[in-house]
């Protein structure tokens, strides 16, 4: 047993002495690169006459550089690492979120990608402002900003609710100075209102290959309904397409709409834009639907 613990002792020095010797032949770099950081800071949305308000829900930055592919998508105000020195061309994309889908961001193709040209040092920090705009084929077949006409009749379907619709003036519009409000009273059981856009659309306004709705609501105790009134020959329908939830904080949101499969090609069909909602009779007092910036987008 000795013996044996002799030789295990040798292999043992054997093993220390020669491990310098493989740790100088093996190449090791301690130093990992280094990147540049790029902040979009602040994003805005620019519109020209007929184009509607400025206002956007842009979440998202998709960053390309140097047209090899796509780098990453970045929440606004976040930072966007790049392993890279010198000048490099970037094109940044907005994201939206579309339907209501909260977890899954597109790139909003109605808005311009914006260039640009950027130099990169490793370790340090830049911050960019961007603003977006529509690209110059994006379509605006109807507008409403609630500011100038009161285009829109409003329907009791209950045949009881007491309600009001009317344009009111407000400071805390996103855009311009009024909007449009409507307010329902409850009663002893669920009472549902429509409100319908004066407006009929001819289909021949949606050749193009995407249509969107964009809109902006505040509402604290009513869902609201989107839909359309669909007018071929003599023939009526009444379709209902989105939903919006109450947003118990009662703050202006920005939703975006896919209509592409509702709002046909067809020269020979019209449309009119259909707002559908309710009260809940255990709501305890006034319930408000305030409705802004209303525009349907083809691209």
């Amino acid at each position: 047993m000795q013996r044996l613990k002799r030789k295990d002792d040798i292999l043992y020095l054997l093993i220390l002495g020669m491990l310098p010797f493989f740790l100088s032949n093996c190449e090791y770099d301690p130093e990992e690169p280094v990147p540049s950081y790029l902040t979009i800071k602040n994003v805005s949305l620019a519109t020209t006459p007929g184009q509607g308000a400025p206002t956007h829900l842009i979440k998202d930055i998709w960053v390309i550089i140097d047209s090899v592919g796509e780098h990453g998508i970045y929440p606004v105000k976040g930072r966007i690492p790049v392993i890279a020195k010198g000048q490099k061309k970037l094109l940044l994309l907005p994201g939206v979120r579309v339907n209501g889908v909260r977890n899954e961001s597109i790139i909003y193709e109605p808005y311009k990608a914006i260039p640009l040209v950027h130099e990169f040092s490793p370790g340090r920090v830049d911050t960019v402002d961007l603003e977006f705009s529509y690209k110059d084929r994006t379509k605006f077949p109807f507008v409403e900003d609630f500011e100038s006409s009161a285009n829109w009749s409003s329907q009791d379907t209950s045949k009881y609710l007491i309600k009001k619709w009317q344009l009111v003036p407000s400071t805390q519009v996103l855009n311009g100075t009024k909007e449009a409000r409507l307010t329902l009273l409850p009663k002893d059981s669920i009472f549902r209102a429509e409100l319908t856009s004066g407006e009929w659309i001819n289909g021949a306004a949606f050749v193009n290959k995407k249509v969107y709705m964009e809109i902006d609501v505040n509402s604290k105790d009513l869902q609201l309904v989107l839909g359309f009134y669909i007018k071929e020959g003599t023939q009526f329908r009444k379709t209902l397409n989105a939903f919006i939830l109450p947003d118990s904080v009662g703050q202006w949101r920005k939703f975006y709409f896919d209509f592409t499969r509702v709002l046909e090609p067809n020269a020979n069909k019209y449309y009119k834009v259909l707002f559908f909602t309710s009260v809940d009779p255990t709501t305890p007092k006034e319930a408000e639907l305030r409705i802004d910036n209303l525009k349907i987008v083809t691209y």
